[in-house]
């Protein structure tokens, strides 16, 4: 059976219940989680990273393009906490999972997760955990990395204060030397979960941005052929995708996405999974795993005594 997570990126204090509820109330309807990766406290002045090498510089935007029009270039950041509608969305249904998306999705951020200054990364790390935890009443289990950035440092500060990472494709220099032949055979064997530590790192071969399927008719060819391929495969959406810029919705891409939903519902050998409950069967497998090899092992034992001294 395949493993599917549903992740919807850059909710914060901006984020209408409306939007997320057209998105996914057919999936919910059905008792299918969506992971929400939530910006604890976003700032209104995070320019467009990388300028126009950005995808989503079109030649004018400035700033990133979840944080609507009339808000943008503000000196001013926002608590997700304070968007009271948004919070009594989430916390009515245990199908939406927060999990914390960076701190303030900006440059500080992007420092962070580049390697630089560790220890005040992991200060503004736990602000942002008890920012969501005042809000939805849990303490975030995973994280999300703003860019899909990381690096070895910030790996180290993550793996102590999370159960797990899902991102992009985690690169091999985001992971100690003694563990590239594993990242390598994941890679090769098109597997997205690989245990560092304490930690499970959750990668996935693509997301569903405009820049990856300016076509949104590529979404669902691209979801089917990622589903035979991939053991664990998390759709990554951007919930402003789906808008003109916040000034309504985008018919062109809503209707593929419809048909994704409906393709996915009609799928019975799917299972679908928060962050959460894909570590905690991780986790039970490799106690298995491990029971199963010392039984093995104990087995073998036996038969070696028995040939060597008889029964």
């Amino acid at each position: 059976m395949k493993r599917v997570l549903i992740r919807d990126d850059d909710v914060c204090y901006f984020t209408s219940p409306e939007i997320l509820d057209r998105l996914y109330h057919r999936l919910l309807e059905r008792s299918i989680p969506v992971n929400l990766s939530v910006i604890p406290k976003v700032s209104c002045t995070t320019p467009l990273p990388f300028g126009s090498d950005n995808p989503y510089f079109d030649g004018h935007l400035r700033y990133e393009p979840f944080i609507p029009p009339s808000f943008r270039g503000l000196l001013h950041s926002y608590e997700v906490g304070e968007n009271g509608a948004l919070v009594s969305y989430i916390g009515a249904s245990p199908y939406l999972a927060p999990t914390q998306h960076g701190v303030t999705h900006d440059q500080a951020d992007l420092s962070f997760l580049s390697g630089e200054a560790p220890l005040d990364f992991r200060q503004a790390l736990l602000q942002g955990k008890a920012m969501l935890e005042m809000a939805f009443g849990e303490s975030p289990t995973f994280f999300t990395p703003p860019w899909d950035r990381l690096s070895l440092p910030a790996m180290e500060v993550l793996q102590s204060e999370f159960q797990g990472v899902s991102a992009g494709f985690t690169r091999r220099r985001f992971l100690p030397v003694s563990d590239w032949g594993r990242y390598l055979l994941r890679r090769f064997q098109q597997r997205g979960l690989l245990r560092w530590k304490r930690c499970l790192l959750v990668t996935h071969p693509f997301d569903l941005s405009r820049f990856r399927f300016p076509n949104p008719r590529d979404l669902l060819p691209h979801i089917i052929l990622a589903l035979g391929q991939w053991d664990v495969l998390v759709l990554t959406n951007h919930y402003w995708e789906y808008l003109n810029d916040w000034s309504g919705w985008d018919q062109a891409r809503l209707k593929p996405w419809d048909e994704v939903v409906s393709y996915l519902l009609a799928r019975e050998d799917l299972k679908f999974e928060t962050f959460t409950s894909l570590e905690m069967a991780c986790r039970s497998a490799d106690a298995q795993s491990k029971d199963s090899d010392r039984q093995d092992s104990l087995h073998q034992l036996r038969n070696h005594a028995k040939w060597r001294y008889g029964p």
